[in-house]
């Protein structure tokens, strides 16, 4: 036990020593950590730049255009009653959404029959185009509140209900669950960082490992991991002990610092991270063996790193994706984790939320495990010649 605590310890000084992967390890995850999210740090989206095609031209449409210029959430760019003009400015990006008022919409609006305000975005930017939509809430109910308070009063409603019922608090009160603020940044970098994470340590392992196995002799410490399956295990260990230290420091002091709710349970919080950190370094060691040499680690990565974050289904719902997907984000140690970590650290769920979660990741871990158990038992083979005790 003593010499396999030793043998970790000589990988992960090893590790962390390593040139090539020495700024990933040692602090890529604190620069993300403080820099990606600075440019959320107001938490909401405001001053949309927003265009208006006004088809209908009344005083209705006239007095909510009025109310969205003092509204913060957009910033109104133009008014045009030609909705082709409307869409021309989109084209050239000077405006980010664009609202329309349809024709007859005063006339709909008073006469009590549905009626629509539409909202077109570019598709780049689908959550600016929600929070105009938002922002045009308040003028659009505050006509339809008192187009229907005529219409009451014309059917004889006595204006002592009606005031009574102007002052009756809302039927449905919304309260969000963890994003009290409801801001932007408390919503996507506990998902994202996750992802971020688990990229960098999987550079950094193919990077480390990646240049161990393509030299001309490879070090004592990897013969030794590549020798056993204790080794192995050793290897494993070390790179998820690394894992685990930058995992708590973001789910600690990183979200401490930009106020994000988090480590609401520990006890959740560490059956989910330990696991995670033992199927990302497994996944690690299997990729570095699989590829050989850290020629193309950066490349394998970083291309998985963004459908890791959408096949989360965190941000986008698995409802609306294609069955197969669901299946290739299984694969991911990220997709439990995330989910998982939301539920243990920023909803403060109970720890018997989060077990299905960290029996998913303990299956990944073993899966990754057995499968570079496999390749360096080859890779042992064929490089046995060039180890030190060879020479």
């Amino acid at each position: 036990m003593r010499n396999w605590v030793r043998l970790v310890a000589s990988l992960a000084r090893a590790s962390l020593g390593n040139l090539d992967a020495m700024l990933l390890f040692v602090g890529a995850i604190a620069f993300y950590s403080f820099f990606y999210p600075w440019p959320y740090g107001n938490q909401l989206v405001e001053n949309v730049p927003v265009v208006v095609a006004d088809l209908d031209g009344s005083a209705t449409s006239r007095r909510i255009i009025q109310s969205l210029r003092g509204t913060p959430s957009v910033r109104i760019v133009g008014v045009t009653r030609d909705q082709a003009e409307g869409e021309a400015v989109l084209k050239v990006e000077d405006a980010s959404v664009m609202l329309v008022v349809p024709a007859g919409f005063e006339h709909d609006l008073l006469a009590g029959r549905r009626t629509v305000l539409g909202a077109i975005g570019t598709g780049a930017y689908p959550v600016q185009a929600k929070v105009a939509m938002a922002g045009s809430l308040g003028p659009l109910i505050e006509e339809a509140t008192k187009a229907s308070a005529r219409q009451l009063a014309v059917s004889g409603i006595p204006l002592s209900a009606l005031a009574r019922a102007s002052l009756q608090g809302p039927a449905i009160v919304v309260q969000p669950m963890f994003n009290v603020v409801p801001g932007y940044a408390s919503y996507v970098v506990p998902i994202v960082g996750i992802v971020i994470l688990q990229s960098i340590l999987l550079m950094a392992i193919t990077l480390a490992m990646g240049g161990w196995l393509a030299s001309e002799v490879r070090p004592q410490h990897l013969e030794k991991a590549l020798a056993s399956r204790a080794g192995l295990t050793a290897l494993v260990s070390a790179f998820a002990l690394i894992a685990l230290f930058w995992l708590l420091y973001l789910q600690g002091l990183a979200f401490w610092l930009h106020d994000f709710p988090t480590l609401l349970n520990v006890t959740g919080v560490l059956v989910v991270a330990v696991p995670l950190c033992l199927a990302i370094g497994s996944l690690g060691v299997a990729l570095s063996l699989a590829l050989g040499s850290d020629a193309y680690a950066m490349q394998v990565v970083v291309v998985t790193s963004i459908p890791a974050v959408f096949l989360s289904g965190a941000i986008y719902p698995w409802s609306n994706m294609p069955a197969w997907t669901r299946g290739v984000a299984d694969l991911f140690p990220s997709t439990p984790g995330i989910q998982g970590l939301l539920a243990a650290s920023q909803m403060g769920g109970p720890t018997s939320a989060v077990l299905g979660h960290a029996l998913h990741l303990c299956l990944l871990a073993a899966g990754y495990f057995g499968l570079a158990t496999w390749l360096s038992r080859r890779k042992g083979q064929g490089g046995a010649s060039k180890g030190p005790e060879a020479a």
